[in-house]
């Protein structure tokens, strides 16, 4: 999908322009970071979250990066737009997985959508202001719906929503800051943290999105370390 009508990579592309699918894996990079951290949960007010967890989760889509708004698919294998605009359809793909092997599945983007609107930091609810609600539809279907068709944005705002794991956070505290790593689904998971210190990312082997066309060629790193200088 593209905000701008035109897409530069056609339906079956291998990989994005800017990436190598014939890199080696390996090796390690360290990274300073000016500040420390004291939680591991990224989306709430309270704390201040490590640098480098946006790495651990995925969205439904994900952005190009040599070409403006334009989203192709992660979690999600398909996008269906409403010819009101009124509402978006996706599709998941049915490969998706949690860090623990579990599928993802449309509850998971149900409860992402309540919980970063009715429990996350206050930019999440104006962020997801026009977002009304999600609805599961049969054929492992998500369709959002929207309170107008004025936010020309509201798609790609839906599409990029972090996927939160509902059997993980259901029965803990959302609100309260982390200390352990929570179940995630991206390419990378924490490895060991250190609060004030460093926090060190691991290359996920069996990251169930490796091959799919949007990460060919990339997150090569086995070993990504964020090392944290305090201040004062």
């Amino acid at each position: 999908y593209s905000l701008f009508g035109q897409l530069k990579y056609p339906e079956n592309f291998t990989h994005f322009a800017y990436a190598n699918p014939a890199a080696k894996k390996g090796g390690q990079i360290n990274f300073a970071v000016i500040g420390s951290y004291d939680s591991l949960n990224p989306f709430i007010i309270q704390g201040n979250a490590a640098s480098g967890l946006n790495l651990t989760y995925d969205s439904l889509m994900v952005k190009s990066a040599d070409e403006p708004s334009s989203i192709y698919g992660l979690i999600a294998r398909d996008i269906d737009i409403a010819k009101d605009n009124l509402s978006v359809t996706f599709t998941l793909n049915e490969k998706a997985k949690w860090h623990d092997g579990s599928n993802i599945t449309v509850d998971d983007v149900i409860f992402s959508l309540q919980t970063l609107k009715e429990k996350a930091h206050p930019s999440y609810k104006i962020y997801f202001r026009d977002v009304i609600k999600a609805e599961e539809l049969s054929g492992n279907r998500v369709k959002f719906y929207f309170a107008n068709s004025d936010n020309a944005e509201i798609v790609e705002i839906v599409a990029t929503m972090p996927i939160l794991a509902k059997k993980y956070w259901q029965d803990r505290n959302f609100n309260k800051i982390a200390t352990e790593p929570f179940l995630g689904n991206g390419a990378y998971k924490v490895k060991e943290a250190k609060p004030g210190k460093y926090i060190i990312y691991e290359r996920v082997k069996d990251y169930w999105a490796k091959n799919l066309a949007v990460n060919n060629g990339r997150y090569n790193l086995i070993f990504v370390m964020k090392i944290f200088l305090k201040i004062g």
